[in-house]
This record gives C-alpha cells, structure tokens and sequence, in this order.
C-alpha cells in the first residue's frame, strides 16, 4: 500500500478517521460518530464493551465467554502523533466512491503541507453498511495538537480530532438528512447546496465555520470541486475517500495461497483449509478495541464448532511492519508481544498467525476497516464477500451456517 509517511499505511487515517465509522462493530472506535451493535448478543452487558475502551492487554475472558477489565488505566497501548498521519497535500484529490474531484487554493496547499491544517475524513454508516455521510474536512491545528500523541485504542482520536477547530467540510449527506444536522456533524455555520447523486440519494454541501479565522474560510471557499458519478463501493462498511487501488489490491482470494508463521513462529499454510469444511479467518490489528473484545466471542465459536467441520484462524496484521527490499516482512516486535498478551489474557486457543510479504503486500493492504473476516473453504476458495465489524457469537453462527450451507450445496 502507499504510505503518507514511510511508517504506516494508508488507511491507518481512514480507519482512524471513522472510514467505519460504527463503533462498538469496528476499528471506527477511534473516529466513529456513532454507535450501532450488531445484534442483543453483544449488547448483552457491558464488559466487552468496556473491554473494547480499555487497553487490548488487559481484557480477561470470564466463564460465560465475555470478556472484562482486570486491570483498568494500565498501560501497554500502542501510540501515534495522529497529525503524522494525515491526508498528503496534493494539486488534486480524486474520490471516485464520493463522486468528487477537488482542487484547493494555493494558500490551503501550503498550509496542508506545513501541517498548520488537519485533512481528514468524517464519515458515518447506518447499520447495513451504506454510508450516511461523508465530508473531507479540513481544520486548524495548534503547535500542542499537532505534537500530541495519542493511544490507538478507544475513543482517543475522536477526542483529538473533536478538539481542532473546524475550518470548513466538503462532502455528500443523506437527502434525508435535515441541513441543520448537516451543519452539526461537519461542525460549521454557514451551509451551500452544490449538487446531488443522479438517483438523488444524497446531497454535496460545502460547510463553513465562520468563527474560523476568515482568511482562510474564504480561500477554502474557493475549492475548485468537481462532481461525478459515483463509483460503486465494492465493500459495505468502507470509506469514500479510500483509493480504489488499494481495494482492488486487496484481492480476499489471495488468502488461498496462505503461507505464513503463527506468532510463535510455527508454519501455517492453506492446507490447514483442506481439514475444514469452513475456516473463518478474523483479520485484525492489536489497537483495534473493538477487535480485541470480539476475540472471546470467537474463541466461544470455535470451541463449539471444530468438532463440527468449522475452524477459526485469525491474522494479527500489525505485527508487520512492512516489506524490506529483499522482500522478508519486517516484523514489529512490540505488536508482536502485545498479540502474545492478548491471546494469553482473552484465553484464545485458535491459531493466530502473522502475514507474510505476499499477503502485506497484497490483501492486507486492501483492508480499510477492522476487523475484516472471511469465510474460506476447504479448497481455499472465500465463500461470499468479506464480512466488516465485530459480532456476537449469535451472528456468528448465523454466518457459518449460511456460509456451510451454500458450501455443502455445492456437493
């Protein structure tokens, strides 16, 4: 994937900017705008939510499977400057899934590339999936927020990000959606109608915060955008400001070819797919909160169905750090040591594993919101499209029996 800065991925800061944006279901824990549970299951109690705000390490796995805090406030969590990973200045940004071509003034240029500003987006989707609304929002930044750091997990970004000043937003909302919750949630004042979606599903606003210095309200003002059909988002719960590059660079069929190490270091391949009539294969991220306080919910389901042709697997991407020119896979060390915590503390016992350079380099690199699973065959072939956010072990049955069902139908 292209990186913004040499060290992480791009779409750290759509994942971070809520590219997700449910956040007790996905890694739109940090940036999310709202809240939708994927069924009662996981809304039943409280401790994997408050497992999912806390730091991965100290989550405890209790006898009814949930999972909950045993040391609140410690420490271990991953950190980052989150204004290291912003949007790049560019002569143009192209968002072929927004429909939107923009082009901004000199002076906003300079000050994206001096880092004065934030470029980031602010998404939202509705349970299913389908997008609410999406700005591109640009912000001023003071010296102490652009040095700030910040934990991965929970709701830190959010409260980062909701902590700059808004300048200005540019981006599409739902008809449905009344212009003062427009002017809300993109945090501005001053509201302008530029267009809408052929099929009039959704409508362009540019929004403006007139208590902004109006210097540079008025040069943002002067974006010159274009707007074009949408491009049909190949994902449910994805981003419209991810490249479409970078999706279809992540081609879930290049799981057949699975060759890589658990995080002990043992050998794992896809003929471990031939032992299963399913496999379910959990893709996620040690500072994804919401990963993490699903990682019982699984551990639940494989306990009860590996002696009913289905396995669970899952592939920790962040104990990579990249691909070095001789092509082996740098690994990060302390995300490797953390993965080890989390699996000892939540009482894991499926495989988890590390990518390789081949998968890094290719299907990771596609994945814009964690967790991510896929549903494999015993031929290596993934069974329907990937499934985003986290779910109980109640949707998770749900899942594999469809999945098993379509599988066996083939016989």
């Amino acid at each position: 994937m292209k990186l913004f800065n040499g060290k992480l991925n791009k779409s750290l800061v759509l994942v971070l900017a809520g590219c997700l944006a449910v956040s007790s279901v996905g890694c739109g824990t940090a940036g999310s705008e709202d809240a939708n549970k994927s069924d009662k299951g996981m809304q039943a109690g409280k401790s994997v939510d408050q497992a999912m705000a806390a730091d991965s390490t100290l989550i405890e796995k209790s006898g009814d499977g949930s999972a909950k805090i045993v040391q609140p406030g410690a420490g271990g969590s991953q950190k980052i400057k989150p204004a290291e990973h912003l949007m790049p200045q560019l002569a143009e940004y192209k968002f072929p899934y927004a429909g939107l071509k923009l082009s901004f003034p000199e002076k906003i240029n300079k000050l994206i590339e001096q880092k004065k500003v934030a470029l980031m987006p602010r998404e939202k989707a509705d349970k299913n999936g389908d997008l609410e609304y999406a700005f591109l929002t640009l912000s001023n930044m003071t010296a102490e927020q652009k040095d700030a750091e910040i934990e991965l997990s929970g709701d830190s970004y959010d409260k980062w990000a909701d902590g700059l000043e808004r300048i200005g937003s540019i981006g599409f909302a739902a008809a449905s959606m009344k212009e003062a919750d427009v002017k809300a949630v993109a945090k501005g004042d001053k509201i302008k109608e530029i267009g809408k979606t052929e099929d009039g599903k959704y409508k362009y606003y540019l929004v403006l915060n007139s208590k902004a210095p109006a210097d540079v309200t008025g040069e943002f003002e002067k974006t010159t955008i274009g707007i074009e059909k949408m491009m049909p988002m190949p994902q449910k719960f994805g981003s419209a400001f991810v490249d479409p590059a970078d999706l279809q660079a992540g081609d879930k069929n290049a799981i057949s070819q699975l060759n890589v190490k658990t995080l002990d270091g043992e050998k794992f391949t896809a003929a471990e797919f031939g032992k299963y009539d399913l496999t379910l294969v959990n893709v996620f991220a040690t500072w994804c909160t919401a990963c993490v306080g699903e990682l019982p919910e699984l551990e639940k389901l494989y306990q009860d169905m590996k002696g009913k042709g289905v396995n669970v697997i899952g592939l920790v991407t962040d104990t990579v750090q990249g691909v070095a020119n001789d092509g082996k896979v740098t690994v990060d060390e302390k995300a490797l040591a953390l993965a080890k915590k989390i699996r000892e503390k939540a009482k894991v016992s499926f495989p988890l594993l590390q990518p390789d350079a081949a998968l890094f380099a290719g299907y990771v690199k596609g994945v814009t919101s964690y967790p991510e699973t896929l549903l494999v065959d015993r031929n290596g072939n993934v069974v329907g499209d990937p499934i985003s956010g986290a779910h109980s072990y109640g949707d998770w049955k749900k899942y594999i029996e469809a999945a098993l069902a379509k599988v066996k139908g083939k016989k």
